[in-house]
């Protein structure tokens, strides 16, 4: 059975729905194998978002979580992970701060 953003997608698509929010990753990743959700409008963008963090236990070793770290930002270069990120509408790992999660937070203060 298809996820609730497919779904959406299947039924604007049939005309069963006028619109929805739909994630843009599941959107890119269902242009490349049905046309017929490329013919379909986009009426809103929100973001530019960062994606969700990775994350690891706060008791992880601190040498520990530095390796998976460096891997993790070194992977973007590998070619295979490159055509994993890819295929996922990524461009790779990059380091972050609290302040790449701002715009979120801002538009979070907006709504309580």
């Amino acid at each position: 059975m298809p996820d609730g953003h497919h779904l959406s997608l299947d039924r604007v698509i049939s005309g069963a729905l006028d619109a929805a929010v739909v994630d843009s990753v599941v959107r890119s990743n269902r242009c490349r194998t049905d046309p017929s959700v490329g013919s379909l409008r986009i009426v809103e963008r929100l973001g530019p978002w960062p994606v969700q963090p990775l994350v690891a236990r706060s008791d992880l070793d601190p040498t520990e979580l530095a390796n998976v770290r460096d891997a993790l930002l070194a992977s973007s270069r590998d070619p295979l992970m490159q055509a994993e990120l890819e295929a996922a509408s990524l461009v790779g790992f990059v380091p972050v701060t609290a302040d790449h999660y701002l715009p979120i937070r801002s538009a979070l203060a907006t709504v309580s």
